[in-house]
């Protein structure tokens, strides 16, 4: 990624139940000399968190579990590293009721309109979209099917199911960055 010239990396820690982030990744990619900038996920649940993942080599951090946990933490890390370098990760399924947000350490059926009016006041600079039913499966994912183009001041980032035809035709949308 890093020859082809790619804007960013995300690399999201996905271990289940992960107390502190593992920044020795982000200390063996920096190590392997790769030049693009890295967004990293995964165990991020304060402000000192995000501040030693930046010292580790990340240029900007992703959390999830905050969004719902601690969204004044959020806010410190803003004060911290700056609201443009966090990413909201938000994982969404089709239930019963539609799009709605279904974060992994959390119990929260909550329609994703909904969602969207909450997180517009987070201290945060895109929504990572994720389809949480067909991450890892290419050319699967439904979450964009049900997706109408919403007017936010968070651009989104779609993650999970994608493929390049696909991922093509969600730049095009105006509420799109990645």
């Amino acid at each position: 990624l890093d020859r082809w010239g790619i804007d960013e990396i995300a690399v999201i820690d996905i271990s289940r139940n992960i107390k502190n982030p593992d920044l020795s990744i982000l200390e063996q990619i920096r190590a392997s000399g790769v030049r693009t900038p890295i967004a990293f996920g995964g165990g991020i649940r304060s402000a000192s968190d995000a501040l030693e993942a930046v010292a580790k080599g990340c240029d900007r951090v992703i959390v999830e579990t905050l969004l719902w946990q601690d969204p004044k933490e959020i806010d410190r890390i803003a004060a911290s590293i700056g609201q443009q370098a966090i990413i909201g990760a938000v994982p969404l399924v089709i239930g019963s009721k539609g799009l709605s947000v279904a974060p992994v350490n959390a119990l929260l059926n909550e329609s994703f309109i909904d969602f969207i009016d909450y997180v517009n006041d987070l201290s945060i600079s895109e929504l990572m979209i994720i389809d949480r039913a067909n991450e890892g499966l290419a050319g699967s994912n439904q979450i964009s099917k049900y997706m109408p183009i919403i007017d936010t001041i968070h651009k989104f980032i779609w993650f999970g199911g994608l493929n390049p035809s696909l991922s093509a035709e969600l730049l095009k949308r105006p509420d799109t960055v990645g």
